[in-house]
């Protein structure tokens, strides 16, 4: 079992928007934009750190997609819509 996480996902986001505001806005360092954000929502910058990173490989990465081109959601909707199945699957 993974362990607990500190920040939910609500409040893991907003710090990542509250960042990239900082640094538009001020065009300071990034590293005073973590300081500044991570003071305002108790964060320590160097896990302020880790979430913008993640976020931006995030947003670097393509979509996924299986092997008959379709991304990863549809082609869950789709095996849940299959006539062999009556009823949507259960995940």
């Amino acid at each position: 079992m993974p362990a607990p996480r500190k920040y939910d996902v609500e409040t893991q986001e907003r710090a990542v928007r509250m960042y990239r505001d900082r640094i538009a806005e001020h065009e300071g360092s990034k590293v005073a934009a973590r300081r500044h954000v991570g003071e305002l929502l108790g964060i320590a910058p160097a896990t302020l750190r880790n979430r913008i990173e993640a976020a931006e490989r995030n947003d670097a990465r393509p979509p996924r997609t299986r092997g008959n081109g379709l991304t990863s959601t549809r082609y869950v909707d789709c095996a849940k819509r299959t006539p062999n199945y009556p009823e949507p699957m259960r995940f």
